[in-house]
């Protein structure tokens, strides 16, 4: 996932603006997401052969994604195009919703950034772990995301999608 980061931040050096950097490029992916979601995908985009397995879903492979990758480390001021998915199997037809309003657009923004930090974390499924959150960094958080969603021009298109896998880019200008 990429990440913001403030204006001010003194390991920029001095760079002005957003800032995102390439996240890690290998994730474990189930067959099945490759055989009925996006048949093709695989060979055609990333160059690897499915194994054949008994049961697609309970098999995971880890999948190198440098070919779909940015060629950039690091992307400064980019346009973006944001996308909330709710994925669920089975739906024909999604159901795609602009997110026009600022203040909406922020509140989800600072949810889904919020998400994986403010949560407490079962390790192993042994050692449960507190957040690492404090309000100082989710009050920064906020200032970030508020300044991102202000920044004109920045946001191409900001869309939520109640979709399955295989239709989830239906409705959304790429």
């Amino acid at each position: 996932m990429a990440a913001l980061q403030r204006r001010d931040d003194p390991f920029l050096a001095g760079a002005k603006g957003v800032h995102l950097y390439k996240g890690a490029l290998v994730d474990n992916i189930r067959i099945g997401n490759f055989l009925y979601d996006f048949p093709g995908l695989a060979e055609k985009k990333l160059g690897i052969t499915l194994p054949k397995v008994s049961d697609p879903w309970g098999t995971k492979i880890s999948v190198d994604l440098a070919p779909v990758s940015p060629k950039e480390d690091e992307i400064v001021n980019p346009t973006v195009t944001i996308i909330f998915p709710k994925i669920e199997t089975g739906r024909d037809k999604p159901i795609v919703q602009d997110i026009g309003e600022p203040r909406k657009l922020t509140l989800q923004l600072f949810n889904n950034a919020t998400e994986k930090i403010g949560a407490t974390t079962l390790l192993y499924e042994a050692v449960p772990v507190d957040t690492v959150d404090t309000p100082d960094l989710m009050q920064k958080r906020l200032q970030d995301i508020q300044t991102f969603v202000r920044s004109a021009g920045r946001i191409r298109q900001a869309k939520s999608t109640l979709a399955s896998a295989r239709n989830c880019l239906d409705g959304i200008d790429l």
